[in-house]
């Protein structure tokens, strides 16, 4: 069988634009006041996409901080506006995930989200062991929690 010369776009060909950093995506800001939670919601490319956040802030500590003064921003907004609570859902991380816990619960620790408390205590709700423990023994817990 003879092999024949095609001339047709190569799938994996250069693109007109490159891709410098796999960072870029997270770069970009996150929401910070109730309007800016609303856009974040609606898929808003100008901020960093949920999907990234969700997998990256449990990981990268310069983004987890970033999310915590997000969450101590927006989290008491939505304790007064109930309609922002599905707009936030989209800044829930997963909270069955053991790194997610121990996050919350450094925060919580070290105050690192005022009036994020409620959130992140329901991060922390799964973990297990004596930290966990001491945690969920302070006075301040959220009756939820």
């Amino acid at each position: 069988m003879a092999t024949q010369e095609t001339h047709a776009p190569i799938p994996y060909a250069e693109t007109e634009h490159e891709v410098t950093s796999l960072r870029g995506p997270l770069e970009r800001p996150l929401p910070m006041s109730r309007e800016d939670l609303l856009r974040y919601a609606a898929g808003d490319e100008a901020f960093a996409p949920p999907h990234w956040v969700r997998l990256r802030a449990p990981r990268d500590s310069a983004l987890e901080a970033r999310y915590l003064a997000t969450l101590g921003a927006l989290a008491p907004l939505v304790e007064r506006d109930p309609t922002l609570t599905k707009a936030f859902t989209e800044l829930e991380l997963p909270r069955g995930e053991s790194r997610v816990q121990r996050l919350a619960a450094r925060a919580l620790e070290g105050q690192l989200a005022p009036g994020a408390e409620a959130t992140l205590f329901a991060f922390a709700s799964g973990g297990t062991g004596a930290r966990f423990e001491r945690l969920f023994a302070r006075e301040d817990v959220p009756a939820e929690a």
